[in-house]
């Protein structure tokens, strides 16, 4: 099967082309959706009686709205943010960019992410064609030993919009 390449991905400052073929088109779209994951410590953070209270740590999954870039002219981006209430043992996260328009896949960054941290953001790029655009982002969160459950992975996704090249 021959292969077009047809979208353009920010990965580490630089863009290359990726190769997008007819079978990868959008998934339904659901509507903007935000989503958090929750785990709870299974044990005291403190062996002390007073410290008896379990420890939760909640991380937001967003994706922000597509637009054109301002860092790289001609071409549209979306980021999608995973940010949590302490450091977690790590963050996976891949990007998609799509085009609402002709249903495509055209842009998808990932996954990557980073250990010991409680944030996380990565963006998804393609050559700016004006239509309608909508980003989602996928993360898998591992939680510090002792909180459960883990792992977990929550998708969010952004609104519609127009972008005019």
């Amino acid at each position: 099967m021959r292969r077009a390449f047809t979208g353009l991905v920010l990965v580490a400052f630089s863009y290359v082309l990726l190769p997008v073929t007819a079978a990868e088109a959008a998934p339904a779209y659901p509507g903007a959706v935000q989503r958090s994951l929750t785990a709870t410590s299974t044990s005291p953070p403190s062996a002390t009686p007073t410290a008896a209270a379990a420890s939760t740590i909640t991380c937001t999954i967003t994706a922000d709205n597509p637009h054109k870039s301002t860092h790289v002219p001609g071409t549209v981006n979306v980021v999608g943010h995973t940010d949590c209430t302490a450091p977690v043992a790590s963050i996976s996260m891949t990007v998609y960019l799509y085009n609402y328009d002709t249903s495509r896949l055209v842009g998808v960054n990932g996954p990557t992410g980073n250990s010991g941290r409680s944030s996380f953001a990565l963006n998804a790029a393609a050559s700016c064609i004006s239509g309608r655009y909508y980003g989602y982002a996928r993360t898998t969160i591992n939680f510090p030993p002792g909180y459960s459950p883990s792992p977990q992975s929550a998708a969010s996704y952004s609104s519609i919009i127009l972008v005019n090249c």
